[in-house]
């Protein structure tokens, strides 16, 4: 309950959050990759592609990252993982043990998305939106997710939670079959013959490991709320898990980077700079 008050509150109330004319009602030109695709384009050849962070060596004169092919000495280091991705991470010396604990009690939610594409969104002639939520069955929740021009016709769900965990049980033809005639549920028979059907599940991913975001065991916010974002040594954390504001979501993920930058930079004795 204290989470998804914390949720709401980093939203700004329940109308920001639920309603679907304010967080549902807009996507970023170009998907969502477009955020970190224009940092990156500032930073050039500085950013490693796919040189996962495999150790840091750590001590109050800086940081030794060592990946694969690369070692990185610096003065200060940010950790921008869920914090239960630190475990990934081996640290030398290991993090104090209140650090340790709140990585252990927190986990990543069970979420498969699933889209299914159409040669157009054949529920827009029988009036619907494409949208549909349900309790109690595998497909709890749809949306309409066409591109602007209106094709293809994309449908999207998430399985979450229990329904999540079954469905990943499953054979993948049954899966599939028992996505479609869910979907098929809410917007007839069309439903059950997408051109593409496309599933990714967020628990099987390597660096993720689940998906929204990270909930905690019970009474782990309370005991661990003033270590979320308490540095260790040169070494700061930031993701979207610990925002105050926009918590779990994109915006969050920033606003914690850009707090990360400035802490780093505050200790190095600059001053964070602020773009045009």
């Amino acid at each position: 309950v204290l989470q998804g008050l914390w949720m709401i509150a980093g939203a700004g109330g329940t109308y920001e959050l639920f309603e679907p004319e304010q967080c549902l009602a807009s996507r970023v030109v170009g998907g969502s990759q477009a955020i970190s695709n224009g940092l990156a384009a500032r930073l050039g050849d500085r950013v490693r592609m796919n040189t996962p962070v495999s150790a840091i060596e750590w001590s109050d004169g800086g940081v030794v990252a060592q990946a694969p092919g690369l070692s990185v000495r610096a003065g200060q280091a940010v950790v921008a993982v869920p914090p239960n991705m630190t475990n990934a991470i081996r640290f030398e010396p290991g993090l104090p043990g209140w650090r340790q604990r709140l990585a252990q009690d927190l986990s990543q939610g069970s979420i498969i998305k699933v889209l299914a594409v159409y040669e157009e969104p054949f529920w827009r002639a029988d009036g619907l939106s494409g949208q549909g939520f349900g309790p109690y069955q595998l497909v709890r929740e749809l949306y309409d997710n066409s591109p602007p021009s209106g094709r293809p016709g994309v449908l999207v769900t998430f399985l979450a939670g229990e329904a999540a965990e079954a469905a990943a049980r499953m054979d993948p033809v049954d899966r599939r079959a028992a996505v479609l005639e869910g979907m098929a549920r809410y917007l007839g028979g069309e439903a059950l013959n997408p051109v593409e059907y496309i599933e990714v599940d967020w628990s099987s991913q390597e660096w993720t490991r689940g998906a929204y975001g990270t909930s905690y065991g019970t009474g782990g916010l309370t005991r661990f709320r003033d270590d979320l974002r308490r540095p260790v040594g040169p070494i700061e954390w930031a993701c979207s898990d610990i925002a105050g504001v926009g918590h779990i979501h994109m915006e969050g993920a920033i606003r914690m980077g850009r707090r990360a930058a400035r802490a780093c930079l505050e200790r190095a004795g600059q001053a964070l700079h602020q773009p045009g």
